[in-house]
């Protein structure tokens, strides 16, 4: 049955199902009368709210849908669940639709915090800025809930807006309390991580830098990345934040180097004995890194993306190039705009040496004991999804997370030199270094 994997978050996949069912005369009418059934049916099982689901991604562009789907989430007889459903589908639209604005605009005025919540979330993973009005006028309601309110200064920062003293205090609070659940410590630090601080905020920020633990500090940091004047007095501040850190394990030294890098030369220098705590093995890498290159050829492109795409290298069962492979690991389209050889050749020696971020290998405690591993497949207003190395999904309520742990071991495992050729080793190099230039067409 084709249906069910008009569901899937294999682009690649979800497009040839659309191929398929798109073939089929009448098909697309069919699509719509189930989907306007199941959204009236409130005891629709799990296989036909995945169809459901998977249906109102693929065929967002049909008029018809778009006409159901705006009546159905403002319609007072819709059951929550259902809109819930609908709202998680819209979030894993690249562009929401035109008529589907209004209705998200509305509910984010409603009086149910779930709904707004779930909404919010919506707009963060889309990252649409269209709202981003709405979104301050909830934010700064002094009648609505600090999680509401949070979750509004938490889409506005991570879409890059300035953060008044009200919205960054509020994030800085929630990031560093062992009150506030772990998710949402993770998901104040990303937005305090993207948004546009004044100096004067990145120097608070260098002081709770102490208070941020494991799980914050390593997202906390990327917010001087951007700094705007990354000069020797934020330098220093940044560096003693950091030296008395409870987070400091939790850092990875390829990314303090990268947070540091815009810096001058004598911070970056102070910060060598910094890094020497957190990078014990850092000489044995590079002996390694070294050894290895000297082996390596110029390679073949061509033959490299063979090697990507084989069982026996396994690079496309997480990574994917131009829509195909897997969304486990980043998208490697452009990676040669980002990283130079050498830094390809430690990513695949060391995977675990430069982690990236939203990309991590987490591990998930719940109320009543139960373990998930995974990366981070998306969020939404009541849940999480983790997706493991076999593409299996776990949906799990944020309100039964008891504990969220990164991992500082990547989910990508080491070894990959081993299992092929240093010719082929070669070939995949000259791959990558191709992925990104304007004269690519492999």
């Amino acid at each position: 049955d084709v249906a069910p994997l008009l569901d899937s978050d294999d682009a690649m996949l979800r497009k040839t199902a659309l191929e398929i069912v798109t073939a089929r005369p009448g098909w697309n009418e069919q699509i719509v009368e189930f989907i306007a059934k199941w959204v009236k049916d409130q005891q629709s099982g799990p296989s036909d709210t995945a169809i459901a689901c998977g249906a109102i991604v693929v065929f967002s562009g049909n008029s018809q849908l778009q006409s159901l789907i705006r009546d159905a989430l403002l319609s007072d007889s819709t059951h929550p669940q259902i809109r819930a459903y609908l709202i998680d589908s819209i979030a894993r639209i690249a562009r929401i639709p035109e008529p589907w604005i209004e209705p998200l605009e509305t509910l984010l005025r409603t009086d149910d915090d779930l709904v707004r919540l779930q909404v919010i979330a919506l707009l963060t993973v889309v990252g649409t800025r269209r709202m981003d009005g709405e979104l301050l006028q909830l934010a700064t309601d002094p009648a609505a809930q600090e999680i509401v309110r949070a979750a509004a200064w938490c889409c506005l920062g991570r879409g890059g807006s300035a953060l008044p003293d009200e919205g960054f205090h509020l994030l800085l609070e929630r990031t560093i309390s062992n009150e506030v659940p772990p998710f949402d410590r993770l998901d104040a630090a990303r937005a305090l991580a993207r948004a546009s601080l004044a100096r004067v905020q990145l120097m608070v920020l260098c002081d709770a830098c102490t208070q941020a633990g494991p799980l914050e500090l390593p997202v906390l940091i990327d917010a001087f990345r951007q700094a705007g004047t990354p000069d020797r007095k934020l330098g220093n501040q940044v560096l003693m934040g950091l030296a008395g850190s409870r987070g400091l394990n939790g850092l990875s030294a390829f990314d303090l180097r990268e947070v540091l890098e815009r810096f001058p030369i004598e911070i970056q220098q102070k910060a060598e004995r910094l890094l020497a705590r957190i990078d014990v093995d850092r000489e044995t890498m590079l002996t390694r890194i070294e050894d290895v290159g000297r082996q390596l050829t110029l390679g073949n492109a061509r033959h490299g993306r063979s090697v990507f795409f084989s069982h026996r290298a396994a690079c496309s069962t997480c990574h994917r190039v131009n829509g195909k492979g897997g969304t486990i690991g980043p998208d490697l389209s452009q990676i040669s705009q980002i990283r130079n050889r050498t830094d390809l050749l430690e990513s695949i020696l060391f995977p675990s040496a430069s982690l990236v971020n939203n990309y991590e290998t987490w591990s998930v405690v719940t109320t009543n004991g139960r373990i998930f591993h995974g990366v981070i497949q998306r969020t939404t207003g009541d849940s999480i999804v983790l997706r493991n190395t076999e593409r299996r999904e776990s949906v799990i309520p944020r309100a039964r997370i008891e504990e969220l742990v990164r991992s500082r071991t990547s989910i990508m495992p080491k070894g990959l030199e081993d299992m092929i050729r240093i010719e082929e080793l070669s070939d995949l190099l000259a791959f990558l270094e191709s992925l990104g230039e304007p004269s690519h067409g492999l």
